[in-house]
C-alpha cells in the first residue's frame, strides 16, 4: 500500500494540472476525515489467498490477491458550468497515469514486490442524492514465503 501511496502523492505537487491533489489520505482506523475537493483516500480492503498461484517446494510460497480502493473526491463550486463528468475522467485518466508511471514498463510489479496488477473502471461515489467523485478498484496480486509474509517470491 506504500508504493500504492507514494505514486498517488506525487499528484499533490501540481504534475498533474488538470487534477490538483490536495492531499492522499492512508485510511486510518484513528483518524477521520473530511472529504475535500481533489482528495485521494486509499482503502485497503479484503485480501484473500490464491490456491492455484501457491508454490509448493522447498521453499514453498504462498498467493495473495490486495484489493485497494481509491477513492478519489470531486467537488466542484455549484455555480461551475464545466460538466462533473469532465473533471471526472480527467481526474481518473491522471490517477491511472500516476499509478503506472514506476519508471520502467513493468508498473505492475510494484519494484518486484508483485506478480500482478490491474485496476478496474470508474465507479461513482454516491452522496445524499448526487455523486462525489470516483471510486478506482486496484488488485494487486503477490506472493510471499510461507514462513515470512516480509519475503516476496516469484
Amino acid at each position: 500500500m506504500s508504493l500504492v501511496y507514494d505514486r498517488l502523492n506525487i499528484m499533490t505537487t501540481g504534475i498533474y494540472p488538470n487534477s490538483p491533489v490536495c492531499e492522499v489520505v492512508r485510511n486510518l482506523r484513528t483518524e477521520t476525515y473530511s472529504p475535500k475537493s481533489y482528495q485521494i483516500i486509499l482503502v485497503l480492503s479484503e485480501q484473500e489467498n490464491i490456491e492455484e498461484l501457491t508454490k509448493p517446494g522447498n521453499p514453498p510460497s504462498v498467493a495473495h490477491l490486495a484489493r485497494i480502493h481509491v477513492y478519489c473526491h470531486v467537488m466542484p463550486s455549484e455555480t461551475d458550468a464545466t460538466p462533473f463528468e469532465e473533471y471526472c475522467s480527467a481526474f481518473y485518466a491522471d490517477c491511472i497515469e500516476a499509478l503506472t508511471d514506476s519508471g520502467d514498463a513493468n508498473w505492475w510489479r510494484w519494484g518486484n514486490y508483485a506478480i500482478d496488477s490491474r485496476y478496474g473502471a470508474m465507479q461513482n461515489l454516491d452522496s445524499d442524492g448526487g455523486v462525489d467523485g470516483f471510486m478506482i478498484p486496484l488488485e494487486i496480486t503477490y506472493r510471499v514465503s510461507e514462513w515470512s509474509p516480509y519475503e516476496p517470491r516469484y
